[in-house]
């Protein structure tokens, strides 16, 4: 096994950046019901850098908020047709400590070498 470590909570946090895209192509022009969008993370634990989301064709009405899971949501409606929607979800983000770790160390626990004979499927 490898050696008992600590490790501090500064030394958890990451930085990221993600790109989501969703494209829908129809043969023939359609109509938008109401969309509601789940595409950043939680707030409890990340904290967002830069977000930026990309629609078209163009909502007629856009409006974020949080459900009652804690999720950031942003729901979009539609006014005509079209054959194409595009949506696109840029953001930069970074963790966080959790509230409960102030300055703490924290442990990492002991994880076991994998064995000599062990091997990977294919």
């Amino acid at each position: 096994m490898r050696p008992f470590q600590t490790v501090s909570p500064q030394q958890l946090s990451m930085h990221f950046k993600v790109r989501h895209t969703t494209e829908y192509r129809y043969s023939a022009p359609v109509s938008f019901g109401q969309h509601t969008l789940r595409l950043t993370p939680r707030g409890e634990t990340v904290r967002d850098v830069k977000q930026e989301l990309i629609v078209e064709p163009a909502p007629a009405s856009r409006k974020t908020m949080v459900d009652a899971f804690g999720n950031r949501t942003t729901q979009i409606t539609f006014e005509g047709a079209s054959d194409r929607l595009y949506i696109e979800s840029l953001f930069e983000a970074e963790t966080r400590q959790p509230a409960s770790l102030d300055g703490t160390v924290l442990p990492l626990l002991p994880w076991p070498e994998p064995s000599r004979g062990a091997r990977r499927r294919t």
